[in-house]
């Protein structure tokens, strides 16, 4: 089963670990962040400190692992030690992700799992409000002078940005590798994690505003939730809407999308809809949309739309017990709407 994962990169002092523990809390997911550091210590029987210190920045000397196909031994036992926690790393950071639901702040966790298709959170802030959120968290007795601490503060941001661009090979806190950036400018952590709460709000109002009559959401991304539902009749009001939106009708309706970033980096998106892939068994050249869905309540879910004789068909498969499952069901029903229709 596909896990639910949230990773959140941060600048320091930008309040990413606070935002990350009250997101747990409100979504009931798992907390990684100490926790990580600690358990490293654990499997590697290094101490804390030293595992915090060689995970805060780049290895001290950029040799390479490998040449080719033939594997050559680091010339340095400390940064041979430092490969070796970073790999525990990935090994650790894999286990947590398919132990439960969770939420991991920093650790390249974005880039250690992007197979597993995380939510990805990068969150900033200007040196004002960073300094501001240090300083209230520093100890009564702390003599630092302003111009020091913010001269940590870059100390530590850029530690952390080398440690994550030798890694990852990625500029750390580029938007071409996040799904969400939050800047944190003034404002409080808190409401900004209660605004998820207010989207959802939001959904709930239109959801009612289009005739949505027996759906309430609990979250903006579709997980199940206990008091989260809706019916086939509901989700066929909102697909009827959503096509009439001629951007969303597009987008659904591409097979893939090749998009160059301004950065240059370049990706090609793929859409899980079988209907419109012409190499797939279940391509239906009258396809154009909508989505697919799977969670362990709803089980292979799939929204279908059709156009065959400047009409448009729309069927909704729910419950399914298997991706095959939903796309057979979805094509029977297309073609008893064409025969039906005639």
């Amino acid at each position: 089963m596909k896990r639910r994962i949230i990773t959140i990169g941060r600048e320091f002092g930008s309040g990413g670990r606070e935002l990350g523990r009250r997101l747990s809390e409100k979504l009931q997911l798992a907390y990684y962040d100490r926790e990580i550091v600690t358990e490293l210590a654990n499997r590697t029987s290094l101490s804390e400190e030293y595992v915090e210190r060689i995970t805060s920045d780049r290895p001290f000397a950029s040799y390479p692992i490998h040449i080719g196909t033939s594997f050559y031994a680091l010339p340095d036992y400390a940064l041979d030690r430092c490969f070796s926690v970073y790999a525990e790393q990935h090994r650790l950071l894999e286990d947590l992700s398919m132990k439960s639901d969770c939420i991991i702040v920093g650790r390249c966790a974005d880039y250690i799992l992007r197979e597993k298709d995380p939510f990805r959170i990068f969150v900033y802030a200007d040196m004002e409000s960073k300094l501001q959120r240090c300083r209230a968290r520093s100890p009564e007795d702390e003599t630092l002078s302003d111009s020091k601490m913010k001269r940590n503060i870059r100390s530590i941001d850029k530690g952390r940005a080398r440690y994550y661009n030798y890694f990852s090979q990625q500029k750390w806190g580029a938007r071409d590798n996040c799904d969400l950036l939050i800047n944190t400018s003034g404002k409080d952590i808190k409401q900004i994690s209660e605004a998820v709460d207010f989207f959802v709000k939001l959904m709930n109002d239109f959801a009612k505003d289009l005739g949505m009559k027996n759906s309430h959401f609990e979250n903006p991304d579709g997980w199940d939730d206990e008091k989260q539902y809706s019916t086939a009749h509901d989700l066929l009001v909102l697909s009827e809407y959503a096509l009439s939106v001629p951007e969303i009708k597009e987008i659904v309706g591409y097979n893939e999308k090749y998009v160059v970033f301004e950065s240059g980096q370049n990706i090609t998106w793929k859409n899980s809809n079988k209907l419109l892939d012409k190499n797939s068994a279940y391509y239906c050249k009258n396809a154009i949309g909508v989505k697919t869905g799977t969670t362990k309540n709803a089980g292979n879910c799939l929204i279908a739309a059709f156009s065959e004789n400047h009409r448009t068909y729309i069927s909704v498969a729910i419950g399914c017990k298997s991706d095959n499952d939903r796309y057979e069901l979805t094509l029977q029903l297309f073609y008893s709407m064409i025969s039906s229709s005639k």
